[in-house]
């Protein structure tokens, strides 16, 4: 009987729970409109006018703010939208008006109009005044995509006692793309294909007479290998290596992780800053296959945003199914956070035959916290944001193990480091952080 009366209560918690968001009162009202009834009954008896007055003004005036609380709900509700055809571009960390607006309701000076994004996560919402107008601007944090909008409107009379929440969906794809910053273009790797003009840069300018095969008629007597020729009695002759010539042709992937944001923002750029006709393999984690458009390269790195679970897992087919096009040179963007993905990409770099330059980029480093004083008790300062140095020395010393060519970029200040040359953060004796370079 305990357990089946627990379980009783269970139940009817759960459903009460459920029922809150439906209840068009908030704590305010649920305290103040008690009391009120309260004071109204125990004065009746008395016959005090002037108190039943005011306490008759003030459930009216609850009742008349929760009509419009929840007339204002319905409109909003069943309003018709502006159709949505077109896809919504936005750029992380860049404010943009939609377009949406709030209509007549902004206007209403009793009710108080809140509107925020639960579809997709991750961004803020501001009312700003336009030309007569309320309008709706928004402000991504991470770059996405998102298959619809979900908007939630909650509406609070001017003295908080009453509050009701609605929700409406528009069927209308986001892309938000990440932030670029001032990050520099890098110099392309140079990497060495088969030719016809030009020797090996290690060698001889005329080659290196490294090669042989069998003699044909007209071949100098002076290239012929007399030692080979007394002891198998094949006549070969000596040749010059075949040409290289220099090729920028290049395998650019992205590795999707929790801290790839400033990575992804680089990699944006590096993308929307190559010259047309330029050779390139792109693809990112999640991506079923590599591509050499710079437009469905911005989307495959948009959408990465939901690969975080199988960071670095598509390199090793990225890498097997490119390099028969020609190309071993590679370029990787790496988040600044090590994780599960840290470990793969080792193991395919240190089976990769060619070269391989590693971008790492972070926004900024993290300050270290300062010694515990008064002051800092008093007074909250809020987390410094960055990467931390010591997440970033340990991505760049694995890297550079497997023989990368790693770098370090701050998107925020677009300053380039190698690993030698990271930043030490120290604290002063004053008290404030600082980085030196």
């Amino acid at each position: 009987m305990a357990n089946r009366a627990a379980n009783v209560c269970r139940l009817v918690g759960r459903v009460l729970w459920a029922l809150v968001p439906w209840v068009p009162i908030t704590w305010r009202g649920a305290v103040a409109l008690p009391l009120l009834a309260l004071v109204y009954y125990a004065f009746a008896e008395r016959k005090d006018q002037v108190v039943r007055s005011l306490t008759l003004s003030g459930l009216g005036l609850a009742a008349m703010m929760l009509v419009l609380v929840i007339g204002t709900s319905v409109w909003l509700r069943l309003r018709r939208q502006p159709s949505a055809a077109v896809p919504l571009g936005l750029e992380a960390n860049v404010p943009l008006r939609t377009g949406y607006s709030l209509g007549h309701a902004a206007w209403n000076p009793l009710v108080k109009i809140d509107l925020a994004w639960q579809r997709p996560a991750g961004v803020a919402v501001q009312v700003v005044p336009a030309g007569g107008r309320f309008l709706e601007q928004v402000t991504a944090s991470r770059r996405g995509v998102g298959a619809e909008i979900v908007r939630c409107f909650r509406v609070t009379d001017i003295l908080g006692l009453t509050r009701f929440t609605v929700r409406r969906r528009a069927a209308q794809e986001v892309l938000i793309r990440p932030y670029r910053g001032p990050a520099r273009r890098l110099p392309p790797l140079v990497q060495y294909v088969a030719g016809e003009q030009r020797e090996h840069p290690e060698g001889r300018r005329e080659g290196d007479l490294i090669e042989m095969r069998s003699y044909l008629p007209g071949d100098p007597l002076k290239l012929v290998l007399w030692k080979v020729y007394a002891r198998t009695g094949r006549m070969l002759v000596r040749m010059p290596e075949r040409a290289v010539r220099p090729c920028e042709k290049m395998l650019i992937y992205f590795v999707a992780s929790p801290g790839d944001e400033a990575a992804a923002g680089i990699a944006r750029a590096m993308l929307e800053g190559t010259e047309p006709g330029q050779n390139y393999l792109f693809a990112a984690d999640g991506a079923d296959s590599p591509t050499r458009s710079s437009r469905e390269a911005l989307d495959q790195l948009v959408r990465s945003a939901g690969a975080w679970s199988c960071g670095g897992l598509g390199l090793e087919r990225f890498l097997g199914r490119c390099e028969t096009a020609g190309a071993a040179a590679c370029l990787l963007f790496v988040p600044s956070e090590p994780g599960p993905w840290l470990g793969r990409v080792a193991e395919q770099l240190a089976r990769h035959r060619g070269s391989c330059r590693a971008i790492v980029g972070i926004d900024g480093f993290q300050l270290p916290p300062e010694d515990w004083s008064l002051r800092q008790l008093l007074v909250s300062r809020p987390a410094s944001a960055g990467a931390r140095p010591v997440d970033v020395s340990q991505v760049c010393q694995v890297l550079s193990r497997c023989g990368a060519e790693v770098w370090v970029i701050d998107r925020a200040s677009g300053r380039s480091y190698r690993p030698t040359d990271l930043p030490a953060i120290s604290v002063p004796r004053n008290g404030t952080s600082r980085i030196r370079t």
